[in-house]
């Protein structure tokens, strides 16, 4: 099992479109590719700024998410939840 020492939140804002799953395990950001940004326009059919696309990583598999995104270091404890934690 792995340990870090470092807990990050990631937040979508303005999200226009998503592919996620429920769970998301062993994540990682990639940079949209040229097919992917051939899916996106057949996929919704309205022009997306190239910064707005993030590719999340999981397992092996690619989700696509078109809104703009924040990742954060944050010192909640795991699966505590910003939304009901005093501020620090």
């Amino acid at each position: 099992m792995c340990s870090f020492s470092a807990q990050f939140g990631l937040e979508v804002f303005t999200l226009k479109y998503s592919e996620l799953p429920r769970y998301l395990l062993n994540l990682g950001i990639e940079e949209a590719t040229n097919e992917d940004l051939v899916y996106i326009k057949e996929k919704i059919d309205k022009p997306v700024e190239p910064e707005n696309i993030i590719i999340l990583s999981s397992s092996g598999r690619r989700y696509l998410v078109i809104g703009r995104i924040s990742i954060a270091e944050n010192e909640l404890e795991m699966f505590e939840y910003p939304y009901f934690a005093p501020h620090r």
